[in-house]
């Protein structure tokens, strides 16, 4: 695994593809770029992982392993992005990334991202919205993954232990309230005001 740099800056594509040409280059300024050979591990199942990283160019296999076995879950191509998941949760990687080819790939750690924030807050929501719809997309995979193979799953909650009881809301039917919206229809709310000194590059 090579790092380098050169003055090529991200491309509009994939999770950048609404960003403008300033924001890409600070955005590419602020990561750094790594060259994969075939076989490299980028990502290693188990192991601490809190890097975004955008696929430039090449090609790499996303795996897993269980009881000894190897598992190939997938294959990412040109401006995919991963790692995602790990730079928000910072939790250990749930698989493992291998390069097929010879290939680069950009990465961004979460502490460099959030300095990205704090210095472009457009751009960066834009970023953020991107990757909310790549997780919602492989959920919505894995989903009909479980759903046509029939895979049983035990029963999941997020919820702690210990935590106390929730208690149901239920409002009464008041006119002209949020919660009569879907009985009268849709109403018009002001629009959020954007300060001009916010620019997205």
């Amino acid at each position: 695994m090579e790092e380098y740099t050169d003055d090529e800056i991200l491309p509009p594509a994939g999770i950048l593809a609404h960003l403008g040409d300033t924001s890409r280059s600070q955005l590419t300024a602020s990561g750094f770029k790594v060259r994969l050979q075939p076989g490299e591990v980028l990502i290693q199942e188990g192991l601490k992982q809190d890097f975004l990283f955008i696929l430039l160019s090449g090609a790499l296999e996303v795996c897993t392993e269980a009881s000894g076995t190897k598992i190939r879950l997938g294959e990412l191509r040109p401006y995919d992005c991963f790692g995602e998941m790990g730079m928000l949760d910072g939790a250990d990687a749930s698989a493992s990334v291998i390069a097929l080819e010879t290939s680069t790939v950009w990465s961004l750690n979460v502490a460099q991202f959030e300095q990205f924030l704090l210095q472009n807050n457009l751009a960066a929501a834009h970023i953020l919205l991107a990757i909310a719809r790549t997780l919602s997309q492989r959920l919505r995979e894995a989903n009909n993954t479980i759903r046509r193979h029939n895979i049983p799953i035990p029963k999941l909650s997020v919820r702690r232990p210990d935590a106390p009881r929730a208690v149901r809301y239920d409002p009464q039917p008041k006119p002209n309230t949020v919660f009569s919206i879907f009985k009268t229809g849709p109403r018009d709310y002001p629009k959020a005001k954007i300060s001009g000194r916010i620019k997205l590059g």
